[in-house]
């Protein structure tokens, strides 16, 4: 049987034709100059595998300790595993801006900040969708000849958000949690059966096992009793299990006295990422058997982390701390260029876009905010700070993050807060009273950034209504009361 991928829909084709033509006429424009070569040459596949609210410490490769991806830690021992890479964002739909289009949220305008979802005046469900001003991945590749398509099983990231800008195909039929990683993935193998030996092809995968409530199979809990995990940490009062965000407590077995313990809360996140694991190792085998897995660029990353009851919280998007906004970031590069590599740059998620550009021999549109990261692996220097912003519920709040410290500043209180991570990795202990130098430079590096912000001029901000269908997987996933 063969799927008839559903495309983007009427309104938001004529939208993204101009948007490409647009796009068109900008690349072509940088091209001009000194990139005849380029143009010649095949550029590669490009596999890119986003894994919703995936926090990098739940990875074998960074540290993780039990049988959780072994997928994924094998395409790290072949590709560069970036070890501080952090998101601009701690929620999804800044943050995957942010990746489709190389710039901050403050430049990107995509927030619903607040909880502001009802338009004014009405009951009517807005949220902010990203700009038709904005030139995005898949519409620079789509100018230098790939075909694009996107597989996504999460409802914010909706074509009628902003994000089906360049894409062919653009399947998101039935997103929100519930949606097996299995059945992305199947979908997009299909896909790839349709494609024409040696067409360059940009393929997004955005996948929502690990994002809650943990519903992994049991087998997969199971198999990680003993791991880092399961380690006993606490157990919960009836007061702070009900402070636990009703929806994560939704399953079955979190309705069970087991659930007072933190360390199950914890095994079964994992049991989402070792979930997520299998259904990515089927994409991988199915690329290699294609022959395409050693020829293609690809990427694993996270839009964000999540909160496992440190510091108290759960959930996502409401701090930063590290595990809500330090995520894996993984490149395989064709023919394993730079193989068994680990980076430890600042790096951030806005910096994905023009790295993929750049291996694939297409020049930056105008106004791209991140780098290349390509030139790391030469030797040359890279970045020592990276920044965080659009925070739910807390829009004034920006973070400096470095190698070493964390800087959060309130922009509306002016309060802040330094964390020495080399000393202190689980940010318990404020030292700004005892580090003003420290404070002075990182505050210093955050007026430069928002001067910059403020300089770029930005994209012009617009809403999308939220359908009902959609606004109730919203509600499922606990964006909506």
């Amino acid at each position: 049987m063969v799927r008839r991928f559903r495309g983007v829909g009427e309104n938001a084709a004529r939208e993204d034709a101009m948007i490409r033509a647009l796009s068109l006429v900008v690349v072509a424009a940088l091209m001009i100059s000194g990139c005849t070569k380029k143009a010649e040459e095949t550029p590669p596949p490009i596999i890119f595998v986003m894994v919703d609210t995936l926090r990098a410490d739940y990875l074998g490769t960074y540290g993780f300790a039990g049988d959780v991806s072994p997928h994924i830690d094998a395409l790290a021992a072949e590709g560069v595993v970036f070890d501080r890479c952090f998101a601009q964002s701690p929620w999804t739909k800044p943050s995957i801006a942010t990746v489709h289009t190389g710039l901050y949220p403050e430049v990107h305008k995509v927030f619903t900040e607040g909880g502001k979802f009802l338009a004014r005046g009405t009951t009517t469900i807005e949220t902010d969708a990203l700009s038709e001003d904005a030139v995005t991945l898949a519409e620079v590749l789509r100018s230098r000849g790939y075909a694009t398509a996107a597989f996504v099983a999460n409802p914010w990231v909706r074509a009628s958000h902003g994000f089906a800008q360049g894409f062919d195909v653009y399947d998101s039929d039935g997103a929100d949690n519930e949606m097996p990683g299995a059945e992305m993935v199947d979908r997009s193998i299909e896909w790839l059966g349709e494609r024409k030996s040696g067409e360059p092809f940009f393929l997004y995968i955005h996948l929502m096992d690990v994002h809650g409530p943990y519903t992994a199979p049991q087998a997969h809990y199971d198999a990680l009793a003993g791991s880092s995990a399961a380690a006993p940490v606490h157990r919960l009062s009836e007061d702070h299990y009900q402070r636990i965000p009703p929806y994560l407590r939704m399953p079955a077995w979190a309705r069970q006295q087991e659930s007072r313990e933190v360390a199950v809360w914890r095994q079964r996140y994992a049991a989402g990422v070792r979930w997520m694991d299998a259904s990515v190792g089927t994409l991988f085998a199915a690329l290699r058997e294609r022959g395409l897995l050693d020829a293609a660029l690809v990427i694993v990353t996270s839009d964000h982390g999540e909160a496992l009851y440190e510091h108290r919280g759960w959930d996502h998007g409401y701090t930063a701390y590290e595990h809500q906004i330090h995520v894996p970031l993984v490149l395989r590069f064709p023919g394993g260029a730079h193989g068994g590599r680990r980076v430890g740059d600042v790096v951030g998620l806005v910096d994905v876009m023009p790295t993929l550009l750049a291996v694939a021999g297409a020049e930056l549109p105008p106004g791209v905010q991140g780098r290349d990261l390509t030139p790391v692996l030469s030797g040359q220097k890279g970045s020592d700070v990276m920044f965080t912003e659009a925070i739910k519920w807390r829009p004034g709040q920006r973070v400096v993050r470095t190698a070493e410290h964390k800087l959060i500043i309130d922009r509306n209180t002016d309060e802040l807060t330094l964390y020495d991570l080399q000393a202190d990795p689980a940010e318990s202990r404020d030292v700004a009273t005892e580090d003003p130098e420290t404070v002075d430079r990182l505050r210093a590096q955050l007026v430069a950034h928002e001067a910059a912000n403020a300089a770029h001029g930005g994209l012009s901000g617009r809403a999308a209504e939220v359908p009902a269908d959609v606004a109730e997987r919203l509600r499922a996933l606990g964006y909506l009361e």
